[in-house]
């Protein structure tokens, strides 16, 4: 077992899998999600993300306590589930979540192929949405409704295209679109870059930061704490000072603030 995969099973407080079975990458998916949060800190404080080597994933994210967006949490864990025997392929996709303007948007969204080498089926493995992130692997199949904890979802295309849609009382909600074509590693380099540089971009110059568990989701968006549990009624927070936004993201979402330089001022700076 490698030393990196070592550190994120302890990191996630879960077993090596005997074997790569489709339980066995929904339990990684699940305890990855619970102990690894989406965050944009580092983007929010200045500091590119550049380097995507295992490596420097597991040294942010296992070691430091930290969380990650995208390209950073499917990486680590595209890193792990190849490691133990799955085939994994990264995939880039255009998020349209939110979104009504009708433009393109840039194609900065990293998603995983991953094939279960015990019955051969594939499945679409998202772990970098934020607090609408895919909770559990579904089937890489056209408009089939899968069922997860947290909400309904379908996919819908052909030829290599899909749509990834969430399902609610008013109907599909997309939230990105992919294809399947594989997405070499300099390309993901160049979009992680982007994504945590380009002015205007949602992840530069704001404060967001998401966490899933099987029992509840939490979002924070500047000073709103939104919290989400199964058949409950949603629970919104405001927060009051930079100092409490600081507070929630080591309390609510297990971040390890203390490591991050100049947090507090540059939280306090976006609040105004």
């Amino acid at each position: 077992m490698t030393d990196i995969l070592t550190r994120y099973l302890k990191r996630i407080e879960h077993h090596r899998p005997a074997n790569a079975t489709e339980q066995e990458l929904a339990d990684l998916v699940t305890a990855q999600l619970t102990a690894i949060p989406f965050e944009n800190l580092d983007p929010l404080c200045g500091v590119p993300v550049a380097d995507l080597t295992p490596e420097a994933l597991a040294k942010k994210m296992v070691d430091g306590k930290r969380g990650g967006f995208c390209y950073e949490l499917n990486g680590l864990l595209r890193y792990v589930l190849g490691e133990l025997g799955y085939e994994v392929v990264g995939l880039s996709g255009r998020v349209v979540w939110g979104d009504t303007s009708g433009a393109v948007p840039p194609r900065t969204h990293h998603v995983l192929q991953v094939t279960v080498p015990e019955t051969g089926r594939t499945f679409l493995v998202d772990v970098g949405f934020g607090t609408h992130t895919l909770p559990a692997p579904i089937l890489l199949e056209n408009n089939a409704i899968q069922r997860t904890p947290h909400a309904d979802y379908n996919l819908v295309g052909s030829d290599g295209r899909f749509t990834l849609n969430m399902q609610s009382s008013r109907g599909d909600k997309p939230m990105y679109y992919f294809d399947t074509e594989p997405t070499e590693a300099i390309d993901l380099q160049v979009g992680s870059w982007y994504a945590s540089t380009f002015p205007g971009f949602p992840f530069v110059g704001a404060i967001v930061a998401g966490r899933v568990t099987p029992e509840a989701k939490w979002a924070l968006g500047g000073a709103s704490l939104v919290e989400y549990r199964p058949g409950k009624a949603v629970l919104r927070t405001e927060l009051s000072s930079a100092a409490e936004v600081v507070r929630v993201l080591g309390e609510t979402f297990a971040i390890d603030t203390d490591a991050i330089a100049g947090l507090t001022d540059h939280v306090a700076a976006v609040l105004g």
